[in-house]
């Protein structure tokens, strides 16, 4: 009865509910065949495709029918795909691959990074499940279309990095390093730094921090991570912080307190040397002389009410506010000293998203 409301004519709600409810019977390939068939008739009701991603038991089957229907939104190929990743059943991506590699290029990206991105989920790589021949085809493939174009269209590009992560390939690898120093999309540069993270070439460390102070503070948070994303980039992270080239306030109060709680003795004494925060005296006393209030009964109602007098012109919680100072939505996880901090002493964590800068033109 179940895959009748599932597949047939019924209410959107009711065939999102008989889906769910599919999910709790044993895995059965014709159920799942008679899904995938039913998948793209709901392409804009993302909690219908939320269920059959829950519910399906051979996600291929759902990549099958993308391609034997002609599909178009290649968001969902890449969410199906990376379903299929997460399975491990090399049997099934080797399958996907090879149709993949047969379409079009676009679609040879989504489908493999989807696929990447569930394997790396599992603990395994798209490298050592894929033939090698089939897989350095979409790596060259990749990489005429990460570079800039009159002709490319920016999602496909940035489809295209996101398959170049995976490489083991230098000049690949050099490209997005490229890519992520001289491209004038600033949406393709964050996204290849994000993909460096994942390299381990020596010259790529010492490339995304050459020209750091010059960078927008959005890419300067992603040369960051990237940087942070191994033992030697952090070593050179910390060096460069040593000799000046990157301000100890570029490194977000989170990230600090990894680096000085480093098993590596190494890097855990140079960053509590150089990340230490201390606070001003002023401030110190302020807090000490607040510390009480910690012991008064706490009324969120009230608190909202205050929020909405004196803050939402500027913070922004839920639907309360305007998106103009940094994001404080994490207030509700935190504890009532970090939140006493944060009030009295708001400059000690700033987002490098609002730091300010005075220009002298000389």
């Amino acid at each position: 009865a179940l895959i009748g409301i599932a597949t047939g004519p019924a209410d959107t709600g009711l065939q999102f509910r008989a889906v769910l409810g599919l999910g709790a019977f044993p895995p059965s390939r014709s159920v799942d065949r008679r899904l995938a068939r039913i998948a793209y008739t709901h392409n804009d009701d993302r909690w219908f495709h939320t269920a059959l991603s829950l519910t399906i038991s051979q996600p291929d089957l759902l990549v099958s029918e993308w391609f034997e229907s002609n599909q178009s939104d290649r968001t969902l190929l890449r969410e199906y795909s990376e379903l299929v990743g997460k399975t491990k059943d090399s049997a099934a991506i080797t399958r996907m691959i090879h149709s993949a590699i047969e379409r079009d290029p676009v679609e040879q990206f989504a489908c493999v990074s989807g696929v990447a991105a569930g394997l790396r989920q599992r603990g395994s790589s798209i490298v050592d499940v894929v033939d090698k021949e089939q897989m350095d085809a979409v790596f060259d493939l990749a990489s005429s279309w990460a570079k800039p174009s009159m002709f490319a269209d920016l999602a496909d590009r940035l489809l295209a990095i996101d398959v170049l992560q995976y490489t083991s390939s230098w000049p690949q690898a050099s490209l997005l390093l490229d890519l992520a120093r001289n491209d004038t999309e600033q949406t393709v540069r964050i996204r290849a730094v994000q993909a460096l993270a994942r390299q381990s070439a020596a010259p790529i460390g010492p490339g995304l921090i050459e020209d750091f102070s010059s960078q927008t503070p959005a890419i300067r948070l992603a040369i960051i991570a990237t940087m942070l994303a191994n033992q030697r980039r952090t070593e050179q992270l910390l060096a460069a912080i040593e000799n000046g080239v990157v301000s100890p306030l570029e490194i977000d109060p989170g990230r600090a307190r990894q680096l000085m709680n480093s098993h590596d003795p190494e890097i855990k004494a140079r960053a509590q040397k150089l990340l230490a925060v201390e606070t001003p005296a002023d401030r110190q006393e302020v807090l000490k002389k607040y510390h009480d209030c910690l012991t008064y009964k706490s009324d969120p109602l009230r608190g909202q009410d205050v929020f909405k007098q004196t803050c939402v012109q500027c913070h922004r919680i839920g639907t309360l506010g305007v998106d103009v100072a940094p994001d404080i939505s994490d207030s509700r996880t935190k504890t009532p000293e970090q939140l006493l901090v944060s009030i009295l002493d708001p400059n000690r964590a700033i987002d490098n998203n609002y730091f300010s800068y005075t220009i002298l033109d000389t």
